[in-house]
Formats: C-alpha cells, sequence, structure tokens
C-alpha cells in the first residue's frame, strides 16, 4: 500500500514519485520514471558505501563452520601433465559429503590436494567431473602414480551470500580474536599455508567458482575468507556482516524477498520508514549536481546529513556524544588563580561557557 500525501515515502513508488514531485517532474511520462527510479536506487545503495557498518538495520549475523583436515580412503591416480583426478576408492565420493548429513563436503571449489605426500605442491579442486573424478585448477607436476594418496583440507570458506563487508574491519568472528590482514600481506606472511593448526589469521577476497564447467560463463563470484592456518578442527565462528540486500518485498506473493534493489513499486528499502526520506534528498543532490545547479545539490545534500547523522543518533544509544574536552595545559591554567597573565575567568564562568 503505498503512503498517503501527507505521509513520507514507504514504498519505491513513493520514494521515486516523490523525487519527481520535487524536480516538478511528469509522473506519467516512463522515460522520467526510470530515470527517478534509477536515482532512487543509486542513492540507497550510495547510502550505504562506506559507513553501511554504522547502520543497524544493514547488520546481519551468520556461522561459518570450518573442517578439519581428512585422508581419502583410497588412492587415486594422477598423471603427469594433466588436471584431472581420479579416485579408485568407490567410497570416495566427490559430490557426496563424508557425514551424510550435507555439513562436511568432499571437494568443493576451493578444496586443496596433496598428492603423494609432496606439500611443496599443492593443487586445487576446481570441479567435480564425475563422482570420482576431479578437474583440478592446474596440471600435476609429480611422476605418475596410479596409487597417489589423498590428503585434502579447505583454508577458504564462503560467506553469506549477500556479504559486502564485515562489520568489524580489524577481526573475524564475533567471539574471536581473529585479526583481518590484507591480502597482500597475507600471501607475503602465509607463502606456504598447507599446514593444519589454529587459525592465528584470516583475510578476506573474492573469487570466481565453476558451476559445472570450467568455462568462463559457468563462473560466479563470492566473497570469502581465507584462514592461516588451515582449521585442523570443527569450529562454528559466528560473525556479523554488512548486507548488500537492501531492499525487501513484505508481499504474501513474494513473502519478505530479500533483493539487492528496488525492483517493484512495492518494494521497500531496509532503512527504517521515519528516515526513509533521506534517500529522495540523497537522489536530489545527485540530480541537481548532474544538472550543475550546485546551490540546489549542496541544499539538498544538507538536509541529507542532517537526517543520516540523526538517525546514527538515535540507534546508537551509547555512542560518545561531541562535548569540549581542554587540554592538560588548558586544564591546568584554568586551576590556577589569574595572575597577570593568560585568561580571566570570575568564579569558573568561563568553563562553564556562561557569558560575562
Amino acid at each position: 500500500m503505498a503512503a498517503s500525501p501527507n505521509e513520507s515515502p514507504i514504498t519505491f513508488q513513493d520514494l521515486y514519485v516523490d523525487l519527481m514531485g520535487r524536480l516538478r517532474m511528469d509522473a506519467t511520462n516512463t522515460k522520467t520514471i526510470a530515470k527517478a527510479k534509477r536515482a532512487i536506487n543509486t542513492a540507497l545503495m550510495d547510502m550505504h558505501v562506506g559507513q553501511g557498518e554504522k547502520f543497524p538495520w544493514a547488520e546481519r549475523q551468520a556461522v561459518l563452520v570450518t573442517q578439519s583436515a581428512w585422508t581419502f580412503t583410497g588412492t587415486a591416480t594422477a598423471t603427469q601433465g594433466s588436471a584431472t583426478l581420479t579416485l579408485n576408492d568407490a567410497t570416495d565420493d566427490l559430490t557426496a559429503d563424508r557425514d551424510g548429513n550435507g555439513i562436511y563436503a568432499n571437494a568443493e571449489p576451493g578444496t586443496k590436494f596433496i598428492l603423494a605426500g609432496d606439500t611443496t605442491q599443492v593443487y586445487e579442486h576446481q570441479i567435480a567431473a564425475a563422482a570420482q573424478t576431479s578437474t583440478m585448477s592446474s596440471v600435476y607436476l609429480g611422476t605418475t602414480s596410479a596409487t597417489a594418496s589423498i590428503r585434502a583440507y579447505r583454508d577458504e570458506y564462503p560467506l553469506a551470500a549477500d556479504f559486502l563487508k564485515p562489520v568489524d574491519m580489524r577481526n573475524f568472528g564475533d567471539h574471536l580474536n581473529l585479526p583481518l590482514i590484507d591480502r597482500i600481506r597475507f600471501r607475503r606472511l602465509y607463502p606456504n599455508n598447507t599446514t593444519p593448526g589454529t587459525p592465528r589469521a584470516a583475510t578476506l577476497y573474492e573469487r570466481y567458482v565453476y558451476q559445472a564447467s570450467p568455462n568462463a560463463e559457468d563462473q560466479y563470484q563470492v566473497k570469502r575468507i581465507l584462514f592461516h592456518p588451515p582449521p585442523n578442527a570443527v569450529m562454528q565462528i559466528p560473525y556479523s556482516y554488512v548486507t548488500n540486500y537492501l531492499a525487501v518485498n513484505n508481499t504474501a506473493t513474494d513473502g519478505g524477498e530479500a533483493r539487492i534493489s528496488l525492483t517493484e513499486d512495492d518494494d521497500e528499502p531496509i532503512i527504517p520508514r521515519q528516515i526513509r526520506t533521506a534517500i529522495v534528498y540523497h537522489a536530489l543532490a545527485d540530480w541537481y549536481r548532474d544538472r550543475r545547479d550546485d546551490q540546489r545539490s549542496a541544499e539538498a545534500r544538507q538536509q541529507y546529513v542532517e537526517i543520516v547523522n540523526r538517525a546514527i543518533a538515535d540507534v546508537e544509544v551509547t555512542s560518545p556524544r561531541p562535548r569540549f574536552r581542554p587540554t592538560r595545559a588548558y586544564s591546568v591554567r584554568a586551576k590556577r588563580p589569574w595572575s597577570g597573565s593568560g585568561r580571566f575567568d570570575i568564579g569558573g564562568r568561563f568553563d562553564r561557557l556562561e557569558d560575562l
């Protein structure tokens, strides 16, 4: 249901109609409507760029379950110069899981293989071409063997599908002191990440994984976390993150479906209703900016900033408020009686910011 003319905008339709109304634009022109919709979605995304962690409505929680390193029951046939690895034991099914409950997969994209005990060469499972056949991301460099042992471990794990960034950029995990470091430093510090243990550091990155075949069109990008050392035990790691699903449809048909952007007229942004006007002001500022109307753009931007700042102050009930904090030198001199130099004060009225 759309908001009445006297109410704040609620739905996607309310937002882009409000924007067009402020711009005195034709609300029946399809091209204008399409442009207004793009402006609203752009504003919604821009609001959460760089400060999404400050907004409690954008915070989500999830649990990551790690795996311990494991050894396949049988052996495998590995041919020098080939990226195909064939398991010899029919019980080792790459497409199944080890516990029968769908928790511990035998092989997922990114699973590492150590073949024939050679830890100097680590091979990465890319896809399962069949139940007993793995296509690896690189060719086998060792001597051809029909009885190669296989040890597997996972040092990287996918994150929630809507993961944008962690709430805490310094540590991963709500209950762990697991420092997050940048990817370049991680690779420099831990070039040989093959020995499992208790994770002491982690890094975030994006990678492409394959769905069914190693073709470019079958790739999709996912957020992953990489641990050092690879976990040597099953662990539950709760973590908080900022979502990139910024819209939701609460109609009975869609049943509260979360979406990356506003699509249908009855979609709603995830931000609280009382501050959704901020999206309109943000879009308005961008619109005037594109028209080179700097004054109106600045005025709309100021309105947007004020709404967002008030929203942050309302939800962060324990956050420190701005206050005067004199330096030590000032404090020392203020406590001393006036002796003819420095500032003159009567009864501490200056310290209390009272007019003389």
